[in-house]
């Protein structure tokens, strides 16, 4: 079952599977599996992955938490020739919604927008 909610950076920033995929690509990775799980972002690339993929690691806890641990798997059959995105994640999404009122009348709006 795959989850609805969106990957986001550090900043709650939606980050779209395509774009991250995209940006490994883009460290010079060819094949590969990027699969994020509740706990952590796991990087599956070949064992021979070399300097793209220490640059593909690098870029990948750039774009992503630094709260979210992420960690590369070396395999032999890591992954499709372009990557992969495998979202992994079975905790429901907490949203938290922040709201500015100046006073009791601001408050009951805001409450009431959100």
């Amino acid at each position: 079952m795959a989850l609805t909610a969106p990957a986001t950076d550090f900043f709650g920033t939606r980050l779209e599977p395509a774009a991250l995929v995209a940006g490994l690509r883009a460290q010079g990775l060819e094949r590969f599996a990027l699969i994020l799980r509740d706990d952590e972002a796991v990087l599956r690339a070949p064992a021979d992955g070399g300097d793209a993929l220490a640059r593909a690691q690098t870029w990948l806890r750039g774009a992503l938490s630094p709260l979210l641990p992420c960690r590369v798997e070396r395999a032999a059959g890591a992954g499709p020739r372009g990557g992969v995105f495998r979202d992994r994640r079975r905790r429901p999404p907490e949203v938290v919604a922040v709201a500015e009122a100046r006073d009791e009348a601001d408050a009951g709006r805001a409450e009431a927008e959100l």
